[in-house]
């Protein structure tokens, strides 16, 4: 079963960023069947990673 919702994301760093968490909107998951665990399809695991770098470079002043 397919779904988007958001996800939260703990980042490990670098820096004063350890241990934040980033909230990404509308991310594509699927239930794991034996578990029920929500995880990214491989599309949502890309905009997790887009979002992540991005979020990061806008923490750190990189992005104008």
């Amino acid at each position: 079963m397919q779904r988007t919702t958001t996800y939260p994301v703990r980042l490990t760093g670098p820096g004063d960023l350890a241990g934040k968490e980033i909230h990404v909107h509308r991310v594509a998951l699927y239930q794991c069947q034996s578990c029920q665990h929500l995880m990214p399809t491989p599309a949502g695991q890309a905009k997790l990673e887009r979002c992540v770098a991005n979020g990061i470079a806008l923490f750190l002043g990189l992005l104008h």
